[in-house]
């Protein structure tokens, strides 16, 4: 600086580089309901509805058939993306986390905008 005050200055901190997150999102029916589930109270998305999802390479939350690719989407939060394959699925076991939320349910549910990119398909599924 001119006038030797470069030592004074705030110099601004590199941005972290945002973690990336592999996810498989499982958009699971039982005839004309599909599986959500409620996020925890605390944390990213804290308390909202969400299909039932995994880590890639973890287990599905319970028994699945017939699983067929429906898509692949990408939602990048401040700090996190998430790359996103989602999979329709039929559901063979029963998971006392899930809610089974028929058309109405699912179109007032509060679902997070992350997983909206999959409600399009889920809703002529459940046509």
């Amino acid at each position: 600086c001119r006038e030797g005050h470069t030592g004074e200055l705030p110099v601004k901190t590199p941005k972290k580089a945002r973690r990336v997150e592999e996810r498989t999102v499982y958009l699971i029916t039982r005839g004309d309901r599909v599986a959500l589930r409620r996020r925890a109270e605390k944390g990213l998305l804290a308390g909202l509805w969400e299909y039932p999802n995994t880590l890639e390479g973890e287990a599905p939350p319970l028994a699945l058939e017939g699983v067929e690719f429906a898509g692949a989407f990408r939602h990048i939060f401040t700090h996190i993306e998430w790359d996103m394959k989602g999979y329709f699925a039929d559901v063979t076991g029963e998971n006392d986390d899930l809610f089974w939320a028929d058309a109405a349910a699912f179109d007032a549910a509060a679902i997070p905008t992350a997983f909206k990119k999959f409600a399009a398909l889920v809703r002529a599924r459940l046509q």
